[in-house]
């Protein structure tokens, strides 16, 4: 199964994250976003979506509990893609229709519009729920991107 869709119409790109039920994010799903979010002059803004029952579950956390080289991979690999998404040329605008947790919630801190559709869902990071700190590059975007009153 693809981990995403890709249309370019001049001067937009839709890329829509589609790696399953809960939209989570393999290396290889993180590596197709990396590339679908490239910049590209003739189409320098991109309209990014998941599913309509999820924007993103985070990182797969079959990876993340498994081998070390796959795990570090993987972190190097999201945090390319969100240093590249934070200080790029390519304009994103975020379209969440449902849960974004984790790295979803860091995809959309790091674009440039973000765009929600009302319901019930969970937008944030998991780790302070569970009593552990933000790792440094969630709590960095989190302060750079968020209303304070917000931050909690």
């Amino acid at each position: 199964m693809s981990s995403l869709s890709l249309e370019r119409r001049p001067p937009v790109r839709r890329v829509r994250l589609d790696a399953g039920k809960r939209n989570v994010l393999t290396l290889d799903a993180v590596e197709a976003l990396a590339e679908a979010l490239a910049p590209d002059p003739g189409a320098p803004v991109v309209i990014l979506s998941g599913r309509p029952d999820g924007f993103s579950a985070g990182l797969d956390n079959a990876t993340l509990a498994g081998s070390s080289r796959e795990r570090d991979r993987l972190l190097a690999a999201m945090g390319e893609l969100l240093v590249s998404a934070l200080a790029g040329p390519t304009r994103i605008v975020a379209v969440c229709e449902g849960h974004a947790v984790a790295a979803g919630a860091m995809l959309l801190l790091v674009s440039d519009v973000r765009l929600g559709v009302p319901g019930s869902y969970k937008i944030g990071f998991t780790e302070p729920g569970l009593g552990m700190s933000l790792p440094e590059l969630p709590a960095l975007l989190a302060r750079m991107r968020l209303d304070r009153r917000r931050l909690h």
